[in-house]
């Protein structure tokens, strides 16, 4: 995979300028808590928390951890006890332990190949909501191809959500995205 402008930038500052990269992680984490309580308290029943750079691709782990995991955290903690939290962790190769440690939470992913399978979150306590691979979802497999991926997730048991990732690819259509929720209803009706 390509790696953007943006990414050169981001190991720079990090290397550079780690006070100023504190600060504005800083700031912008106080803004999300402000927006999470006051929808909170507006009465919304849940939270969509996307966490960018959550990947071995990105940052290593103990920089991600550092940097990323205390902003995450006081969002979760904002967030908290609504029923409907979800928190998505963007990309392939995720860092899947900083989450598996945060039990009570469901971890939104994709299940590219490098990306752990579900039961280790489901091990730690979080649920899971994922999908088919996004290759095979765009790939010329049979349909049936995507019933058994969507299958394999849910024998895994746990509180799973059976979902597209985030980065379906533009090839896959509706009649393809469908078969997701067809499986659901076939396999648990």
């Amino acid at each position: 995979r390509s790696r953007g402008l943006g990414d050169v930038y981001k190991r720079q500052h990090l290397r550079d300028a780690p006070d100023a990269v504190a600060a504005g992680l800083t700031r912008i984490t106080e803004n999300t808590v402000e927006l999470i309580t006051h929808l909170r308290g507006a009465g919304a029943d849940g939270i969509f928390l996307a966490c960018q750079y959550a990947t071995r691709n990105d940052l290593a782990l103990p920089v991600f951890q550092d940097y990323a995991m205390p902003p995450i955290r006081a969002c979760l903690d904002a967030m908290a006890p609504a029923p409907l939290n979800m928190v998505h962790v963007h990309g392939a190769a995720i860092h899947s332990e900083p989450f598996a440690r945060l039990p009570g939470i469901t971890v939104h992913y994709d299940m590219w190949a490098e990306n752990p399978s579900p039961a280790g979150f489901l091990e730690a306590g979080c649920a899971v909501a994922t999908g088919p691979a996004p290759e095979l979802l765009a790939s010329y497999d049979p349909d049936d191809d995507v019933v058994k991926a969507c299958a394999a997730l849910l024998d895994v048991g746990g509180r799973t959500i059976l979902s597209p990732g985030c980065s379906v690819p533009l090839a896959v259509g509706p009649g393809r995205l469908r078969l997701i929720s067809d499986a659901a209803r076939r396999l648990h009706p």
